[in-house]
């Protein structure tokens, strides 16, 4: 890569929209000369304001997806460096630490897409699972690509068991690490509760080969003692009991506890887990369900949870984080390729033109097919003020195919050693 967005933009930067897109359909209206009103005349069969919005947003999507394959998006990152020293919890993706200082300046923070491999000390680390590391935790029902998780529900109950529980847990939009959300359970019973996944005890995944569990949460109570218990099906249990503490390696009770409300990684090794040597061969024995108890009421998040090989990855924040809970972070070499979006956050003005352009091709290529299907006109004078004929409609749509390009040469878009050079 040889263009930094950062250095070659100098047009101002635009927030994306709450949709994630580029553009908004004010933006399309005003580069088309066109209106609500209008189109919706023109597209007849009394469509209404939302039918031209929701027509508008698939055209503004549409034309994005287009624009980032123009220019390559998103770009890949490989085997980039970086080192765990003693004490560190996680590390931040990005060139700051190549020890060759071969990339320009990039910054992945809050715009990773995809962590396609983890090296460690040169040696290729298991893809986590689930694959993107935070599946199992953006909501209560789970809504995944892998089809062995997807559609399960998490759980919860008191402790003791009474009927009814009143713990609760709930997807929180607000307050995550990974993802776009996080799963806030509240806990309410003077005994504590839990939550379970998944609610039909059917998760049948294997834990062997991965070595270690791990996931990011806080607690408004850190003096509260949690228990990790996982089952196969005939109810046979390991468990391992911890805190949501500062630099929570060992996991040894009570040690260095966090301040109320602060996100920490927990991690925990399978092997050492209290009944896992000489009880049940959880190589060939399919986890069933997992439970994580707390003994006394509390509000507690967890976010970012899974199994892993000794480092796991937190997106779209980019971070590498450490897993290995049986000793402190050392000097350990990491190389990860990954991907990541310059413009997930905000665009250059440009850009955001581009992609209203580009998606007021799509809608005049639209308005054109109903006007050409069209067998006759209205020829009032009221009818031919908001329903412009077909060679208007033509040259406003070559006008912004020429347009489109320009915008985004802005930012070096097929440019000399720009983005999309050819050659």
């Amino acid at each position: 890569m040889t263009v930094s967005p950062k250095d070659k933009q100098s047009n101002q930067m635009i927030s994306a929209t709450a949709l994630g897109y580029w553009s908004t359909e004010d933006q399309v209206y005003q580069v088309t000369g066109m209106s609500s009103t209008v189109v919706q005349k023109m597209m007849g069969n009394n469509k209404t304001a939302g039918d031209v919005t929701a027509l508008i947003q698939s055209y503004i999507k549409t034309s994005d997806q287009r624009i980032r394959h123009m220019m390559g998006l998103p770009y890949t990152i490989r085997k980039e460096y970086h080192v765990f020293h003693f004490n560190e919890q996680f590390r931040q993706m990005g060139p700051y630490e190549d020890e060759y200082e071969f990339f320009d300046y990039y910054d992945p923070t809050d715009r990773v897409e995809k962590v396609f491999a983890i090296y460690s000390n040169k040696k290729r680390l298991k893809y986590p699972f689930p694959k993107n590391c935070d599946d199992l935790t953006e909501d209560v029902t789970v809504s995944s690509t892998e089809s062995s998780i997807d559609g399960m529900e998490w759980d919860v109950d008191d402790l003791p068991h009474s009927g009814s529980p009143t713990t609760t847990v709930v997807k929180d939009e607000d307050d995550f690490m990974a993802g776009m959300s996080s799963l806030k359970c509240t806990v309410t019973a003077e005994h504590g509760g839990m939550v379970i996944f998944p609610k039909t005890h059917n998760l049948a995944k294997a834990q062997y080969p991965w070595d270690y569990l791990a996931f990011w949460m806080k607690v408004d109570d850190p003096t509260v003692k949690f228990t990790f218990r996982m089952y196969d099906v005939l109810g046979r249990t390991v468990s391992q009991e911890f805190y949501c503490g500062n630099n929570n390696f060992n996991m040894t009770l009570g040690f260095n506890p966090a301040l109320p409300d602060t996100w920490q990684i927990v991690a925990l090794k399978f092997m050492i887990m209290t009944g896992y040597a000489g009880g049940v061969n959880w190589v060939f024995v399919p986890v069933q369900y997992f439970t994580i108890e707390c003994d006394k009421p509390c509000v507690f998040h967890i976010d970012n949870l899974n199994w892993n090989d000794g480092i796991f990855f937190t997106a779209p924040k980019g971070y590498l984080c450490w897993a290995r809970s049986e000793i402190s972070p050392i000097a350990d070499e990491l190389e990860v390729t990954y991907s990541f979006d310059p413009f997930k956050q905000e665009v250059p003005e440009d850009i955001s033109l581009g992609s209203a352009k580009m998606a007021g091709i799509l809608l005049l290529e639209y308005l054109i097919g109903i006007r050409q299907r069209s067998t006759a006109f209205t020829q009032s004078s009221d009818a031919l003020s908001v329903s412009p004929d077909r060679e208007t409609l033509e040259f406003t749509k070559a006008r912004l195919e020429r347009e489109v390009e320009n915008f985004l040469a802005g930012i070096g878009f097929k440019t000399y050693s720009g983005i999309g050079a050819e050659g």
